[in-house]
């Protein structure tokens, strides 16, 4: 498990970043808290952790900082919650240098498939310089319980599909403002599309 763990690991790092439609929402790490992100399946939420670590890149953060796996995929399904300590061991025994000497970015992606990740998150918060980001389907993961079971170590946000203001974005429609006939036209057109799909 631990080569698999290091190969997923680089295969990110070297992976192009699909970003799709920048969303209208800006998420503010606060150290000591991990951020996390519900909601309903295809709403977004792994679309976001990627524009959150391009953003990260933009502003110079460097790529072997960024610490990203999909508990979805079938490589970690093995993986159980004495085995998440192996996520830490795969990447600093690729980059040890950087083990409490400079902040890694972890991005764990539907984590609620792993039981018992709580316990490891809390863990990996209080003994690494890090900050962490989390997805999960809002299904599993009520904001309620995670408060209790991270014992206020996190702050989350649900995520919903685009707004329609999100959908004028990803067809290219500027909607604000004073808007000519045309203008108002293409909006209301848009506005049928999105209704329907």
């Amino acid at each position: 498990m631990l080569e698999t763990l290091k190969a997923m690991i680089l295969d990110f790092q070297e992976a192009p970043l699909e970003t799709g439609v920048p969303r209208r929402l800006r998420l503010q790490a606060v150290h000591g808290k991990a951020a996390v992100c519900m909601g309903v399946r295809r709403s977004g939420k792994s679309t976001y952790l990627f524009q959150i670590v391009r953003r990260l890149l933009d502003d110079k953060t460097p790529r072997k900082n960024i610490l990203y796996l999909n508990f979805f995929d079938d490589r970690l399904h093995g993986l159980q919650q004495e085995g998440l300590g192996l996520v830490a061991e795969a990447y600093y025994s690729i980059y040890p240098e950087k083990k409490n000497a400079e902040t890694v970015y972890c991005f764990f992606d539907e984590i609620q498939a792993v039981p018992g990740w709580e316990s490891f998150v809390d863990r990996l918060m209080r003994t690494e310089k890090c900050e962490v980001y989390l997805t999960g389907s809002s299904a599993q993961m009520l904001s309620k319980e995670i408060a209790t079971q991270m014992r206020g170590r996190a702050l989350s946000w649900e995520m919903f599909p685009f707004s329609f203001r999100e959908f004028l974005d990803y067809k290219g429609i500027e909607g604000e403002g004073a808007l000519s006939t045309k203008k108002r036209l293409l909006v209301q057109k848009a506005f049928g599309e999105y209704w329907e799909t």
